[in-house]
């Protein structure tokens, strides 16, 4: 009897990438704005 099961591939079945983070949609001077305000320590410590 032939199996009626096929095996999907891992690769054939991709999660949805997760959304994406609410500081991707600010305009790049308020990005820029922002990243100036913050010190080298803490940009680092936050990425």
């Amino acid at each position: 009897m032939p199996n009626v099961h096929k095996k999907l591939k891992a690769s054939s079945i991709a999660p949805p990438p997760p959304p994406s983070p609410p500081w991707v949609d600010l305009p790049a001077e308020i990005t820029v704005d922002i990243l100036q305000r913050l010190g080298t320590i803490e940009i680092v410590e936050s990425v």
